[in-house]
Parts: structure tokens; C-alpha cells; sequence
């Protein structure tokens, strides 16, 4: 195993909390708004849901190879040849998503704060930066995790329940006003970011308590559900449906509301520290599980050579993937997720899933 570390069950639930929440909380409430109206928070409701059946799945399977990660059971499972395959194609779904999130991270910077800063200064900077959480391995990710999520959990909080008085409750209705049909195009978007549950067949294997699986896939599923809720409830009944879908960052929008007296003002700064933190630690994670799978896919004995290498790699393309903010808006809307949750967070879990069943009944036979 290149990675001997071990995590508690807190932390793997934290470190599925940030796989999830640091982007989607930025992203979704337009983009659920926007195709559900003021019901899109039935549509994160819909899309917690298959979150925890996706997470389901993810923990059936793992279940079948106790102790071993993703690129392991794969080789176990379907030989090394095909299992190199499958983990190659693992290996750039988390390289793509990563370099996504990267991208995701500097358009927010530039588009929201500062205009005349390229793009590839932060995008690279914080790459950087993850390259010490990656090569430092997956205890100090589950770390920096204990140490960040109550103060993401604090800033929503502010976020949401500080502008009171912008607050207007007679926007969440009329309930159902178009049918289900609304709520069902708004969950789309969202259950590709919980599909990212994916990423917890990597993580499983390393819990110090393994029979508490099914503890960190619901919890983590269900804390990233009601933070998007609340998150999403907040945006609308502060701008209203139509606004908060016209609103490229609802949440940031939000924190530049927050005024009490003449005391607390500028607490936008404070959130935006705090969630560039929570990304930073989105960021590393799938840098990690990239790095790893390719210690695994080359049979190296140690990961880290390949960290930098790596890294350069996700920046470039975190860079060239898109023309423009909307370009990637676009492509989070209508291509990824198809994409990721047709392949890689629900059709070859499935699949595999199903092989393991099929190969053991054929053991069984044998025996």
C-alpha cells in the first residue's frame, strides 16, 4: 500500500464534506435556481438523496475488498491489465475534476474580487501551495479538514442567517408552481458534485475503525445536503428566484450584505479567506488521489516523485479547458454532468460492482 496513514471516522467524513461543498456552494444556487425557480431547494433535496445512494454504492463496493483502495481492488477484481485500464481512467477523472475546481477557484478570484490579477497566478499559486498537504499524505489532509470545517461551517452560518433584514420568507412561494418536472432538471447539476462520493473508494480503506463506512458516507452526505439547503434557501429569500439565478456567485453576493451597525462590515473578506481554505483542501484532495493512483498505475514504491510533475500538468489545464467564466459555467451545466456520472460516478462502480458479485458466485461453484 503506497499510503500507510490512517484517518478516523470524523475525518473521513470531513474529507467527503470538502470533496463536495467548497465549490458546489458557490455554483449550484444559480445554477438550481436558475432551472427550478424558487424550487430549487427541492431540487438539492432530490439530489441529496441520490447523493446517499451513490454513496451506497460506493460503500457496497468497497465493502467487498476490506482494507483495499480503489486501484487495488480494481487490479484484484478485473487482473492487471484491465484494472491498469480502469485505474488510468480514474486517474483522469480526478486530473480533470481537479484542474475544473482549480479553474473554479481563479475565475471566482478574478471575476470577484481581483480583475487585474491573471488567472494562472492563482491557479498556480495554489497548487503550490497543496504540493506540501500532498506530499505530506493523507493524515495531514484528514488534519488541516479537523481544523477548517468549523470555521466553513461558521461562515455559512454568518453567510445565511446575518442579512435578516433582506430577508423576504414570501419568496419561497408559490410551492410546485410548474410541477415536478423543474425540480427534477435542478437536481441534475447538483448530484454530479455528490456523485463525487466516488472519491470515498479511495478514502475507506483507511479508516482506523473499518465497520464505520456507512457512518462517514451518510453523515458526510448529509452535512454537505444541509449546507447546500441552506445555503441555496438563503439565496432566495434573499434575492428571489429570478435574481439569485442571474447572480453568478449568490453566496459571495450575500456575504457583501452582511452589515450590522457600523461595527461589523467587510465580512465578505472573511468568508472569502475561509472558502479559499476549503477549496485549497478540495484542491489537494483530488491532487492526492491523482497522485496516488499513478504511484499505483506505474507500480512505483513512493507517490511524491510524481507530485510536481502532476501539478504543473492540472494548472496547465486548469488554464486552457476554458475560454471564459461562462465557458466553464457551461460546461459544470450541460457536459460534466453526463459525463462523470454516466462513466466514472455511477456506470463502472456499477459495473464493477456487479463483477464482484458475479466472480464470487463463481468461486463458490468451484469450492
Amino acid at each position: 500500500m503506497l499510503e500507510g496513514g490512517k484517518i478516523n471516522t470524523r475525518q473521513a467524513a470531513y474529507l467527503l464534506i470538502f470533496t463536495i461543498m467548497p465549490t458546489a456552494i458557490l455554483f449550484v444556487p444559480a445554477i438550481t435556481t436558475k432551472a427550478a425557480g424558487q424550487d430549487g431547494w427541492l431540487s438539492v433535496v432530490v439530489a441529496t438523496v441520490f447523493g446517499l445512494l451513490a454513496g451506497g454504492l460506493i460503500l457496497a463496493l468497497s465493502l467487498r475488498f476490506p482494507g483495499k483502495n480503489l486501484y487495488e481492488f480494481v487490479q484484484v477484481l478485473l487482473g492487471k491489465i484491465l484494472g491498469k485500464v480502469i485505474i488510468l481512467g480514474y486517474i483522469w477523472y480526478f486530473f480533470h475534476a481537479g484542474a475544473a475546481i482549480i479553474r473554479e477557484y481563479g475565475e471566482f478570484l478574478t471575476t470577484a474580487i481581483m480583475p487585474e490579477t491573471p488567472l494562472m497566478a492563482f491557479n498556480a499559486i495554489i497548487v503550490l501551495v497543496a504540493v506540501y498537504a500532498v506530499r505530506s499524505g493523507l493524515e495531514v489532509l484528514a488534519r488541516i479538514a479537523d481544523f477548517i470545517f468549523p470555521l466553513v461551517a461558521g461562515a455559512i452560518g454568518l453567510v445565511v442567517i446575518l442579512p435578516l433584514k433582506e430577508i423576504d420568507f414570501s419568496r419561497f412561494l408559490p410551492i410546485l408552481e410548474n410541477g415536478i418536472k423543474p425540480v427534477i432538471k435542478g437536481a441534475i447539476v447538483p448530484s454530479s458534485w455528490y456523485g463525487e462520493v466516488v472519491i470515498m473508494a479511495v478514502f475507506l480503506a483507511y479508516l482506523n475503525q473499518p465497520e464505520e463506512g456507512k457512518k462517514v458516507v451518510v453523515w458526510g452526505t448529509l452535512v454537505n445536503g444541509l449546507s447546500l439547503l441552506v445555503v441555496v434557501i438563503g439565496a432566495m429569500l434573499v434575492f428571489g428566484a429570478v435574481e439569485a439565478a442571474k447572480l453568478m456567485f449568490p453566496m459571495f453576493s450575500m456575504a457583501r450584505m452582511i452589515s450590522i451597525g457600523e461595527f461589523l462590515e467587510g465580512v465578505e473578506s472573511l468568508v472569502m479567506a475561509i472558502w479559499v481554505a476549503g477549496v485549497f483542501l478540495k484542491i489537494a484532495i483530488y491532487y492526492y488521489v491523482g497522485v496516488l493512483g499513478i504511484g499505483y498505475l506505474f507500480g512505483l514504491k513512493d507517490y511524491r516523485p510524481a507530485v510536481i510533475p502532476y501539478g504543473v500538468a492540472m494548472v496547465m489545464l486548469s488554464v486552457v479547458s476554458y475560454e471564459s467564466i461562462m465557458d466553464l459555467v457551461e460546461f459544470l451545466d450541460k457536459i460534466w454532468p453526463p459525463y462523470a456520472l454516466s462513466i466514472f460516478q455511477i456506470g463502472l462502480p456499477v459495473i464493477l460492482l456487479v463483477v464482484s458479485y458475479l466472480k464470487a458466485g463463481k468461486e463458490e461453484k468451484i469450492s
